[in-house]
C-alpha cells in the first residue's frame, strides 16, 4: 500500500540523528512529521493528534508500545 502525501508520520526513535535525517527526507516529500523519543512520548503524540497517523518506530527502543 502506498502512502498518500497528506498523511502525517510519527517517527519514534531515541537517536536524534535518525530523527533529523528521516524528518528531512519525509518533509521533502510533503509529509507532515511528528516526532517522539520514546514509546510513551509516541503514545502521547498519538493521543493529541486529530488526524490519522502512520508510525515509523525504531526497533531498538526498549519500551513496548503495548504497555499503557
Amino acid at each position: 500500500m502506498e502512502l498518500k502525501r497528506e498523511h502525517t508520520l510519527l517517527l519514534v526513535d531515541d537517536e536524534h540523528a535518525i530523527i533529523r535525517a528521516l524528518k528531512r527526507l519525509f518533509r521533502k516529500e510533503g509529509y507532515t512529521i511528528l516526532t517522539a523519543e520514546s514509546g510513551p512520548d509516541g503514545l502521547e503524540q498519538l493521543k493529541q493528534c486529530k488526524t490519522p497517523v502512520s508510525m515509523i518506530i525504531s526497533v531498538g527502543i526498549p519500551f513496548s508500545l503495548t504497555r499503557v
